[in-house]
This record gives C-alpha cells, sequence and structure tokens, in this order.
C-alpha cells in the first residue's frame, strides 16, 4: 500500500514543489505575465474561462480517442495480415516503414485540402501518427513464439484458428498493449498538430489564439490540460492492460 501510495504521491509532491518555485521566481523578479504567467494566475484563468476550456477540451478528446481507435483496429487488422500473408509482410510493410520516416506534420496541409478543415482531416493525421507503432508492436508479438510450441500444437492436430485464438493473440497482448501505450500519447500529439494547421476549435487552436493575443495564462491552462488528458489516458491504458493481462504483471 505504501509503495502504491509512493507512486502517486511522490510526483504529485514534486510538482507542487516546482509550482511553487515557478511562484515565487515570477514574483521575485517581478516578470510580465505575457512572457511567463505565475500559476496563480492560470489557476484564476481556469476559474474564469472554464466554460469555454470544456468546449474546445472536449472537441480535442474525441479527435484523440477517435483518431487512435481507428489506428488500433487499422494497425491490428494490419499485424495479423502481416503475419499470416507473404505478400503484406514482404511488399506491403515495408512501404509502411517508409512512409513513417516521412514526419507526419508534413502530411498535415496536404491532408486539409483533400478533406477540409472539418474533424475528418484530425482524425486522418490522428490516424497516421497512431496505427504505425500499433502495427509493429503487435505484429512482434504475433510472431514472437517459440517454434517448440507452435511444432507442440500443430503435432497434436491443432487448426490454425485455434493457433491464433488460443497462443498468438494471448501472447501478443504485451505487445499489443506496448503500442497501445505509445498510440496513445502520439494520438494527442497528432489531433494538436491537425489543430495547429487548420482548426476553428479545439486546444491546439486555443493556444494558436493565445499565442498570437499573448495571452500566456491562456496558452499554459491549454498545455497543463493536454498534459493530464495525456496522463489520463495513459494510465487508462495500463489500467486496462492490467485488467486483459494479469498474468503478465505476476509473473514481473
Amino acid at each position: 500500500m505504501k509503495k502504491k501510495l509512493s507512486v502517486y504521491l511522490l510526483p504529485l509532491g514534486f510538482l507542487l514543489f516546482i509550482l511553487i518555485l515557478w511562484e515565487m521566481f515570477v514574483r521575485f523578479f517581478t516578470i510580465p505575465q505575457y512572457l511567463l504567467p505565475a500559476p496563480s494566475a492560470v489557476l484564476v484563468f481556469f476559474f474564469k474561462k472554464g466554460h469555454i476550456l470544456a468546449v474546445h477540451i472536449g472537441v480535442t478528446l474525441f479527435e484523440v480517442l477517435a483518431g487512435f481507435f481507428l489506428g488500433a483496429v487499422i494497425g491490428i487488422l494490419l499485424a495479423i495480415a502481416v503475419v499470416y500473408s507473404k505478400f503484406v509482410e514482404r511488399a506491403v510493410f515495408p512501404l509502411i516503414i517508409m512512409f513513417q520516416a516521412v514526419p507526419k506534420v508534413a502530411f498535415a496541409p496536404i491532408l486539409l485540402v483533400w478533406l477540409g478543415y472539418g474533424m475528418t482531416s484530425k482524425l486522418a493525421v490522428a490516424f497516421l501518427l497512431t496505427f504505425f507503432p500499433i502495427t509493429v508492436s503487435t505484429a512482434n508479438g504475433l510472431i514472437a513464439i517459440e517454434p517448440e510450441l507452435l511444432d507442440l500444437v500443430h503435432s497434436m492436430k491443432a487448426t490454425e484458428w485455434q493457433v491464433f485464438r488460443k497462443i498468438r493473440i494471448p501472447r501478443s497482448l504485451p505487445y499489443m498493449f506496448n503500442g497501445f501505450q505509445l498510440g496513445i500519447t502520439t494520438s494527442v500529439i497528432a489531433a494538436i498538430i491537425a489543430e495547429f494547421v487548420g482548426a476553428e476549435k479545439g486546444l491546439g487552436y486555443l493556444i494558436l489564439i493565445a499565442s498570437n493575443e499573448q495571452n500566456t495564462p491562456m496558452m499554459f491552462a491549454s498545455f497543463a490540460i493536454l498534459a493530464v488528458i495525456g496522463l489520463i489516458l495513459f494510465r487508462l491504458v495500463v489500467f486496462l492492460e492490467r485488467i486483459a493481462i494479469p498474468w503478465h504483471f505476476t509473473e514481473g
């Protein structure tokens, strides 16, 4: 119990320490608010403009979750295809790896041209950044099966579907959740990138507006919300992993 509490209390205590130093630094050196707002100024903005933030939070959160869901579904299906199709493994997968080397920020403007400034282009950017780590992690997990185990189950006349359902999927779950952890964080980044390029709502849009207006409390408030969203979603994936594969943590 003490160990679990320390996992949460230690970072919270350190964060509180940083905020106190930050507040003292700004006040002692009388730094202008447009350069660096004090944490108290950011907190005041939260209380005064919380209703405005709520709308933009909902938009960005939807983009993050929807993009992640699409990336997870397509990534898992593509990983299965890589394992069971030589054509996909040899012809398609290398192209995906080449595509991944190109910064996705470069694709955001053209996606806006093709798909418009609505939600579709934002989901496309989030999908592009999300599906690759999930695909690679899941494919590695599906492949990383001991040959002796496969020989054993095949000698027992197991069908390929039984091997897939009873062996490959359970053994690949730790790899898959590693991909989910990377995917959910990159999905947050992707949503903000898409909103930077072109949007009328969302936290990324708020950050741009705050930058143009030199409204640093709003900017830092958006930063804080994004950090909290990323942390909560990451911890949610870890929580689901513990439910899905509890034996993995017991063994560790």
